[in-house]
């Protein structure tokens, strides 16, 4: 809300014709303000003697536009109408208009008075402003004299007025924030399938480069060291695959747990060589797998893959230098081997407010609302929904050089090679 404006959410053209439609209903004036009391709107049913002469003067002009910001800091504090008693004598009312408990505007009527002015006073008055004291008098006795009841009821009738401004205002508002959110999500989706293709156009650029030169090698062991890259590049190539659609999946809101036998190190290698191809020169990628993690293990490697890409690509969203650090541990917890997965970057800080909110997302538990999301802690709960699903856990902390670290505890099996 910070910065919102009422014209952001309601267009000039909208409020001019409320606006002109309550002037010549009650026959009252009437004005739309901004949130410091300055006019967005021009004025409806303005009296002569408003417009034609004391806001024409350079002083009036002045003392008007103050009256108008002070009806609008009284009926903010207030967060009522309230009737006050212009600089030229007459009464005017206003009343806020409000979107989630911040007034963005005040809807201002008035120029009418309940009793007869005084005229030795009126003269006075038009001398300080530079008018001609008989044309003021007699612009004066033009504007209406109507009863305080019927000021009181044009008063409330503004404040129903202002309440229905409020409405449009409040589901502007939120239709402009969902609308925000849609655009994010597909402005991410976008980014994420270019650079899926940015990829896979590498890939299959040097592969066909590879093999037009294979055709030349008489070497064998040249050759195999060929057919070798190949092949890693391939399996690259349908490892990102299998990834775009796991990802496709889960937009849809899909939640298939499938495990098998995969090998860590295997799953990975084409994620890093993805990483190291987005590196700059302020930009690091580290990647670590420990001796003892096992090369056979069970479980929804699927899954922990699109975890991994998922991680990385929200780390590197969020980290514009310094290094982004990758590392892989196992250890024994009864009959599971826990497959740590372990993120550290030096990237923009994840708070404590941003870690609760993850931790709340969570609770949700409704994927079909996160995926896809680009924002930072939906992305983070997304990841920590799936580790629910596999028994696992996830954690956000700092590490002593201050430092961003995010880890996923995932409990697999690990299979001997006769297994």
């Amino acid at each position: 809300m910070s910065g919102l404006k009422l014209v952001d959410l309601i267009d000039v053209d909208t409020l001019q014709h409320l606006q002109d439609s309550f002037s010549s209903f009650t026959g009252v004036a009437a004005l739309t303000t901004d949130e410091n009391g300055m006019p967005i709107t021009k004025g409806s049913g303005f009296t002569g003697f408003c417009m034609g002469l004391v806001r024409r003067s350079k002083e009036g002009r002045r003392r008007c536009e103050e009256c108008d910001k002070n009806g609008a800091i009284m009926t903010l504090q207030s967060g009522q109408p309230v009737a006050y008693v212009c600089h030229a004598g007459l009464v005017d009312f206003a009343a806020p208009i409000i979107v989630e408990g911040k007034m963005v505007g005040s809807f201002i009527g008035g120029q009418v008075r309940m009793e007869e002015s005084e005229e030795d006073k009126l003269r006075l008055t038009a001398k300080e402003l530079s008018i001609d004291p008989d044309r003021y008098v007699e612009e004066v006795k033009k504007t209406r004299v109507i009863p305080r009841e019927d000021v009181e009821r044009a008063a409330w009738f503004i404040s129903d007025l202002a309440k229905v401004l409020s409405h449009i205002a409040y589901h502007n508002y939120l239709t402009q924030r969902e609308n925000g959110k849609i655009e994010g999500y597909f402005r991410r989706q976008s980014e994420y399938f270019m650079k899926i293709n940015q990829f896979m156009k590498q890939q299959m650029s040097s592969m066909l480069v590879s093999a037009q030169n294979a055709e030349a090698l008489s070497d064998a062991g040249k050759l195999q060291s060929t057919v070798d890259g190949l092949i890693r590049q391939g399996t690259s190539v349908i490892t990102v695959v299998d990834h775009m659609s796991e990802y496709l999946s889960l937009t849809a809101g899909e939640m298939k747990i499938s495990e098998n036998i995969y090998n860590i190190r295997s799953l990975i290698r084409p994620i890093e060589e993805l990483a190291l191809s987005m590196e700059r020169a302020d930009l690091k990628f580290e990647f670590t797998v420990e001796e003892q993690v096992p090369d056979r293990l069970f479980g929804d490697s699927l899954r922990i893959t699109y975890m991994i890409n998922r991680l990385l690509d929200n780390r590197y969203m969020y980290t514009h230098s310094g290094k982004i650090s990758f590392r892989v541990d196992t250890h024994m917890n009864s009959y599971a081997t826990m497959l740590e997965i372990e993120v550290e970057d030096t990237g923009s800080e994840i708070t404590d407010e941003a870690r609760d909110e993850v931790f709340n997302l969570l609770k949700g538990g409704n994927i079909s609302d996160l995926a896809g999301n680009a924002d930072s802690n939906s992305s983070l709960a997304i990841i920590g929904i799936l580790l629910y699903q596999m028994s696992g856990e996830l954690s956000i902390d700092k590490t002593p050089s201050g430092n961003n670290r995010i880890a996923v505890h995932i409990p697999q099996l690990s299979l001997r090679e006769e297994d």
